[in-house]
């Protein structure tokens, strides 16, 4: 099959199980395509230069915030489309078709981007964003073959706040799957309108065979914590900090390690300071996989202290949290989102509640003084993956999909 992927920035360090999918695909026989809007700077993961991945994405080019501008670069994608797709070419300036996102000129300008290479059996398209851009090409003619998105949260709060109630309207009436990562994100797009008879749970895929289990782990300090994710609002890292420094206080032999970047990491370092933990923590900035993978086979123990923040998103199941789980890493995470559908207290991790620094505290303290605690939920969580997230049972039910979609058959 020819398979279209439609995603926001690749490569990009956040998203390395959609690279993942598709090298499996192409792995597979399958020819992989990636329409983007913009590449991420920073080291390349390996699977990426191992399939030439840069020779097999191209972008859409940005629109101009300054409409006279946006209008005048628009010329020459209008000429090129009315000489070779004129009919596809005014859909895409059509609201009746596509609604208010047909005047911000978006549309042509995607449609613009497939104009000489249009034929796929599938298009994918990873969170709403480009999923809203898969199907406004699906309704103007740019496009004609299915189209899948699937959501990783609900981002129900920020993108109806720029696009209101309606949001999602050009994947409900153009797209022909709807795939959620978990029963709470399924939960919540019902709210806006997702038509539940082409809609399904699949759950994101880890590679097992690359992630060994590997529980053992030294028992004796210094105790070596480990938070992964992006230095945002919402992802708890200033908790993390606020509970290496009561260990410390407690006198318990602790460091930690804070892998990841984003715009709150200044806020971050400066806590750091301000606490008084600056000798005892690292920030390394984004790392490759490997080394995130590295990181998690040495820590003690994993800390995901999500909580909604005020731009309301929750997390759906971090694939942060699954690696951790597959390594043998024990992991204290919250009861923000959809976690619990991955982690199950005191069998597969430890649940606190959101915002509860006094109950992360808490579990910290304990994980740390029970060896075989540690060893428990290094157990459970392996299982747990096994069972629901091995990343080839994933890609075999994603590509038979695939495949019904595109010869005309029912996905059910």
């Amino acid at each position: 099959m020819r398979i279209l992927y439609f995603v926001t920035h690749f490569p990009s360090f956040s998203e390395t199980f959609v690279l993942h999918e598709m090298t499996a695909l192409i792995e597979r026989g399958h020819d992989v395509s990636v329409l983007a809007r913009a590449p991420v700077a920073g080291p390349l993961h390996e699977a990426y230069e191992k399939h030439r991945m840069g020779d097999r994405v191209r972008y859409i080019a940005p629109l101009e915030p300054n409409r006279v501008v946006r209008v005048a670069r628009s010329l020459p994608p209008l000429a090129r489309g009315l000489r070779d797709r004129p009919v596809t070419t005014l859909r895409a300036l059509d609201p009746r078709r596509l609604g208010i996102r047909a005047a911000t000129l978006e549309p042509l300008h995607a449609a613009d981007a497939v104009r000489r290479d249009h034929r796929f059996d599938i298009a994918h398209a990873h969170f709403a964003a480009p999923g809203v851009t898969a199907c406004m090409l699906k309704g103007c003619g740019a496009l004609t073959c299915p189209v899948v998105t699937t959501f990783h949260d609900i981002g129900a709060l920020t993108y109806v706040k720029s696009w209101g109630p309606r949001a999602y309207d050009q994947i409900w009436r153009y797209g022909d799957l709807h795939l959620m990562t978990s029963r709470g994100c399924l939960e919540g797009l019902a709210e806006f309108g997702c038509p539940r008879e082409r809609a399904a749970v699949h759950h994101v895929g880890i590679d097992l065979e690359r992630l060994a289990f590997a529980p053992s782990r030294d028992s004796s300090p210094p105790w070596r914590l480990l938070y992964v994710g992006r230095l945002t609002e919402g992802k708890g890292c200033h908790l993390v900090l606020r509970t290496l420094r009561g260990l410390l206080d407690d006198g318990i032999d602790a460091t930690l390690r804070i892998v990841g970047d984003g715009a709150e990491r200044a806020r971050f370092e400066a806590l750091s300071h301000e606490l008084e933990v600056t000798a005892r923590t690292e920030f390394t900035g984004a790392q490759p996989n490997s080394v995130v993978v590295d990181e998690m086979r040495r820590a003690h123990a994993l800390l995901a202290p999500s909580y909604r923040a005020d731009d309301g998103k929750d997390e759906v199941i971090p694939v942060t949290l699954m690696e951790a789980m597959a390594v043998g890493a024990p992991v204290v995470t919250t009861t923000n989102g959809s976690i619990a559908e991955l982690v199950e207290h005191d069998v597969s991790g430890l649940i606190v509640p959101e915002r509860g620094q006094r109950e992360l505290d808490d579990a910290v303290r304990r994980l740390l003084a029970d060896r075989v605690l540690r060893g428990q939920l290094a157990r459970g969580a392996r299982a747990v993956v096994e069972e629901r997230h091995s990343h080839h049972t994933q890609v075999d039910r994603l590509e038979t999909m695939f495949e019904r979609l595109a010869s005309g058959r029912d996905t059910a």
